[in-house]
């Protein structure tokens, strides 16, 4: 049995088939990119390896710390040891595909008349406004997170009056919860992990490449926004019921990440992003 067979609901499964068909192609797509572009693309190399780097360690944070858990109850063992398995497998993967995204995107994204790495290239080059500039991005990113923690919030209680009950995470994914349960490390790994790979697939990569193809039409750059944070969006759908409720809340945060990217680059993105992610683990539990 597959840890892909293993997983328990259909809804899940479907979550996790779109994310892994669109990553993988995303992923084709950036290496080809990479490749025919190399000499652009590889001016590039250092900062795509370093948050490749990064997502590798905050990846390595979570196997460490899932193999350091100890459960009593055969359930929740068995769903740890599936976790840890389907991490040790997703280390390489996360690493490269991280690397080439990155590299590609950060070219897509030049090619889109964008700085992709802002903040780094301004403190590169010892910039006048430099640490302005990073202490503006830094207080926008805080405040989007809250902006995104205080909305799923205020939509988890709405959707409790119309449905009757609180969303809560979709059958035969409880033991997430429990596995979860008091372990700082291993949210802080796994929030940041799913942080920093998410915002270099959906916002540097796949976003700047929607933005691209659609440089042509009239609100392209709102039609690159709104597709790339649908499929960000429909990848977690799975994960709560009722879904449409999960749907809404990626949904529209993506739209605010979107236009963070569009605005303030990715570095700003992954600060919120990752802000975000603690928070709502620590506030709302795995909704």
């Amino acid at each position: 049995m597959t840890p892909l067979a293993a997983l328990p609901t259909p809804g899940f499964k479907d979550a996790v088939l779109v994310y892994l068909a669109a990553g993988f192609v995303s992923f084709v797509a950036a290496s080809w990119i990479f490749w025919r572009k190399r000499r652009l693309a590889g001016r590039h190399t250092a900062p795509a390896l370093g948050l490749a780097m990064f997502v590798a360690a905050m990846q390595l944070l979570v196997i460490g710390s899932l193999h350091g858990r100890r459960l009593h109850a055969y359930e929740h063992a068995y769903f740890r040891d599936l976790m840890l398995a389907m991490a040790i497998v997703l280390l390489p993967a996360f690493f490269i595909s991280a690397f080439f995204m990155s590299a590609s995107g950060a070219l897509l994204c030049e090619r889109n008349g964008l700085t992709p790495f802002p903040i780094s290239r301004d403190l590169m080059r010892g910039a006048p406004d430099r640490w302005k500039n990073a202490g503006e991005a830094a207080i926008l990113a805080l405040v989007s997170a809250a902006v995104a923690l205080a909305y799923s919030l205020a939509l988890f209680s709405a959707a409790k009056r119309v449905f009757g009950y609180e969303p809560r995470p979709a059958p035969g994914t409880e033991d997430v919860a429990v596995v979860f349960a008091g372990q700082t490390l291993l949210v802080l790994g796994f929030g940041l992990a799913a942080a920093f790979w998410e915002e270099i697939f959906v916002r540097l990569f796949l976003q700047n490449a929607l933005l691209r193809a659609f440089r042509r039409a009239r609100g392209g750059a709102a039609c690159a926004v709104i597709v790339a944070s649908a499929i960000w969006a429909t990848g977690h759908a799975g994960t709560m019921e009722p879904e449409v409720v999960k749907f809404l809340q990626v949904f529209v945060i993506g739209l605010l990440f979107g236009l963070v990217c569009l605005r303030r680059g990715i570095e700003t993105c992954l600060l919120a992003h990752s802000a975000f992610n603690v928070g709502i683990l620590i506030v709302g539990g795995f909704q």
